[in-house]
């Protein structure tokens, strides 16, 4: 290998290539349509953006005519220097009532279906975050690329009546972190803080509207763990 080449190889190493490259594989090995680079419309700014990948699958109904649209948008990030840290606190089954209502709940919102792992009224629910060991906030900026590239696709990826009709939309922001992941919590006054490969983060979502939006954040490791989780609840759900 040339000494370009070498740091050519560094330099993507320490890119969110890799990362993007390894979440791509694993989608694929459980049968989802992946899209690298899935370009979309920023409208706040009107620039043309990409998140890291779509990722889609269509489940049919049983014993009917329909079908379940189901679409990931992911965003990969990769830090050997950081970790993030998020407080988390019981999400009760009023919240839940309370999110659904703000978010006006229709076939197109988001977490409709919820993974079998994480049912929703039983999750622990991230209410803020911190960047630790480092001042560059990767998570803000894979929360703001999830959330546009979410509302371009609830706004303007429309499709026709008859496909409306026949199929009912489910879409999943997500955020994959090939790093440390760390929930941290107070218990009698002092800082509990445990490692952990899974959280559910509550976005007040977009300035422009400030319409909730729960993205579920994951390290690279636990990624076949959620869509095999996935993959259960959208079939309790479809028969």
């Amino acid at each position: 290998m040339s000494s370009l080449e070498e740091r050519v190889k560094k330099e993507v190493e320490k890119s969110g290539m890799p990362t993007e490259i390894k979440v791509a594989r694993i989608l694929r090995k459980y049968d989802w349509l992946v899209r690298n680079q899935f370009a979309y419309l920023d409208t706040a700014e009107n620039k043309l953006r990409s998140v890291d990948i779509k990722a889609s699958k269509l489940e049919p109904i049983k014993d009917t005519l329909l079908s379940k649209e189901i679409t990931l948008y992911i965003e990969c990030k990769k830090s050997i220097k950081q970790s993030w840290a998020f407080y988390t606190e019981e999400f009760t089954s009023l919240d839940f009532i309370h999110f659904l209502i703000r978010h006006h709940a229709s076939n197109s919102s988001v977490f409709q279906l919820v993974p079998t792992e994480h049912k929703i009224i039983k999750s622990r629910i991230a209410y803020s975050y911190q960047i630790l060991f480092d001042r560059k906030d990767d998570f803000y900026e894979a929360q703001m690329q999830v959330l546009k590239s979410l509302k371009y696709s609830e706004v303007y990826d429309t499709k026709t009546e008859t496909e409306t009709i026949l199929k009912q939309r489910i879409l999943y922001p997500i955020i994959v972190f090939d790093g440390q992941i760390f929930n941290c919590n107070l218990v009698d006054e002092d800082i509990k803080i445990s490692e952990i490969q899974f959280v559910r983060y509550l976005s007040n979502g977009l300035s422009e509207d400030y319409t909730p939006v729960l993205i579920d954040v994951m390290t690279l490791t636990y990624l076949p763990i959620y869509l095999e989780a996935l993959q259960i609840e959208l079939e309790e759900n479809t028969n």
